[in-house]
């Protein structure tokens, strides 16, 4: 019934959507070539398939199959297009490659263990080049007992603090210690060398207090990639999935190149025993995430679906909910998807609530609309007047929303 849901929406698609799809893996087969070049000759406005290239970042790979297999079959023009996205790409990955083994060694000076989330390790790890994979940022995860050092040399090196309003040097102790279970990481932006990080505590957004404690197994777990004549550090296939499935549906896969990634890390992980795995997902309360990823990745990119996984998604009734959301999703137009919006901020609470089972899980997300980093910033109150923060926040919500914007999501 789940499938067929899917199934149903899928159908009602444009033949634009389903070739955006059909390009969306790495080594297509031959049959997928095939549905490639059948639906290049049924393509009627390649400016819709551009611009959902374009919402779902994931120029690399379309403009790979395109390349290799359909050039016949697409207008010059877009080829061309596909082309200079991804040369644009391919700069950008390389500056951001560079800059992580830069930050990397001066971490490793001041003897702070890191692990690079997403980025440039990912892309090896998945495609075996770094230009395969879009990405604007560079994900690093460090013990949260080196936030402050680490802080420190970034501020040092020219990077700027972006993110939550206040800096971090500024947080009394309360404001700290629901930073530090509440939110996963800060944001740091360096002008001239145009490059983003966001430094990382934790993995996972809206931990409990006692998973947000202990981060060293990811630590003790990682896995060691050459780049560059050094190396950098990432999470284990297992804990990798589980990030990427969270992150992934955390933002209703808005952008399908979260889907891509998890698509390809299956087929990193033929030896994996699903059963271990979740095993694992559900002590963290992931296992919606895990079972909403793949489900989608079965119904969309065609992978197999792990049976172990396939028995979570037949037995958890708010399945066909969380599948109603990815469903509004990319029906939305990209300008919709603001997860900070004046309008979706219920709509998206509503379905991160959904997607976790325990009450303990639900609860630190429940809290957004009592306390807020960018509150700090604008009062800090002393300590023993921390309790007043969710009286003012009314006020304060009214006051950021009507006058800036909503933040987009990348």
């Amino acid at each position: 019934m789940i499938k067929e849901q899917l199934e149903r929406a899928v159908s009602r698609w444009d033949v634009e959507m389903h070739l955006l799809l059909a390009c969306c893996r790495f080594s297509p087969s031959d049959r997928e070539i095939e549905t490639i070049k059948d639906l290049c000759r049924k393509v009627v406005n390649w400016k819709r398939f551009l611009d959902l290239v374009k919402r779902h970042r994931v120029h690399p790979v379309v403009y790979r199959n395109v390349d290799r297999y359909t050039r016949e079959y697409v207008p010059g023009p877009v080829v061309q297009a596909l082309k200079a996205r991804f040369q644009a790409n391919l700069l950008a990955t390389l500056r951001l490659s560079a800059e992580l083994t830069r930050v990397s060694q001066l971490l490793e000076k001041s003897g702070i263990p890191m692990l690079c989330l997403k980025g440039p390790v990912l892309a090896l790890r998945l495609f075996g080049d770094v230009a395969w994979r879009h990405y604007r940022d560079l994900d690093l995860l460090i013990n949260a007992v080196d936030l402050d050092q680490a802080d420190k040399i970034l501020l040092a090196q020219g990077y700027i603090q972006s993110s939550h309003g206040v800096k971090l040097s500024e947080l009394r102790p309360s404001q700290r210690n629901y930073v530090l279970t509440h939110i996963k990481d800060f944001e740091y932006r360096h002008q001239e060398r145009q490059t983003t990080i966001e430094l990382h505590w934790n993995p996972f957004i809206n931990m409990t207090s006692e998973q947000a404690a202990d981060t060293r197994r990811f630590f003790e777990s990682g896995l060691v990639h050459p780049l560059w004549g050094t190396s950098i550090r990432s999470l284990s296939d297992v804990d990798t999935m589980l990030y990427l499935c969270e992150h992934g549906t955390r933002h209703a896969f808005s952008r399908l190149k979260w889907l891509v990634d998890i698509v390809e890390l299956l087929g990193c992980m033929k030896d994996t025993s699903w059963k271990n795995m979740v095993e694992t997902a559900e002590q963290g309360d992931l296992s919606r995430n895990v079972g909403l990823s793949l489900l989608l990745a079965h119904c969309l990119l065609g992978v197999p679906l792990p049976a172990p996984v396939a028995a979570i998604i037949d037995r958890d009734q708010a399945m066909p909910d969380l599948i109603g959301f990815f469903i509004r999703v990319m029906d939305e137009p990209e300008g919709k998807l603001d997860t900070e919006g004046k309008v979706n901020m219920l709509w998206w609470t509503l379905y991160w609530m959904k997607l976790k089972r325990k009450a303990s899980s639900k609860w630190p997300i429940c809290s957004g609309f009592l306390y807020s980093a960018n509150d700090f910033k604008e009062f800090n109150l002393p300590d023993v007047f921390f309790p007043i923060y969710p009286l003012l926040r009314p006020f304060l919500w009214f006051k950021r929303y009507h006058v800036s914007g909503p933040k987009k999501v990348n």
